[in-house]
């Protein structure tokens, strides 16, 4: 029972929705991997710069691999009027994060703050403003699709 409405829910998801709640996923396992990682070193100048970018790396190729897995599935062909729309607000959404972001990194920059923590935060307000930015497309498709019922 529980299974056949977790396939109707998500046979009802367009191929967007369904690329969004994918990267959500792997963003939050792979950055969350790393904060988890920073947090339990403890001595950040032991952590090389070459830990970061692998997860860097790790993070965009999962991110690619799932959302080309779903390229060549059916529901790719499938494409909503309502993504332009959706989408436009949500990058309207997610651009205050990524000026913050600008912001704070040259704060830390004035404060002469360590290439590492320049490289933290310039990161953590990119994978922020990402994760605002599919979070937010997936709830004005959503919302237009509700509209239109």
């Amino acid at each position: 029972m529980l299974n056949s409405q977790s396939d109707s829910l998500v046979s009802r998801l367009s191929f967007k929705e369904k690329s969004n709640l994918v990267s959500i996923a792997i963003i939050l396992v792979f950055y969350g991997s790393y904060v988890g990682l920073l947090l339990r070193q403890g001595d950040f100048s032991s952590l090389g710069p070459i830990v970061t970018v692998t997860i860097v790396f790790i993070l965009v190729m999962a991110s690619l691999q799932a959302v080309l897995a779903m390229v060549f599935s059916e529901d790719a062909r499938r494409k909503s009027e309502l993504e332009p729309t959706a989408r436009h607000r949500a990058h309207g959404t997610a651009y205050p994060v990524i000026v913050m972001g600008i912001f704070s990194t040259m704060v830390l920059l004035l404060l002469k703050m360590s290439t590492f923590w320049l490289f933290q935060s310039a990161l953590f307000f990119l994978i922020l403003s990402e994760l605002i930015r599919l979070s937010a497309e997936l709830v004005y498709l959503w919302q237009q699709r509700a509209n239109l019922s």
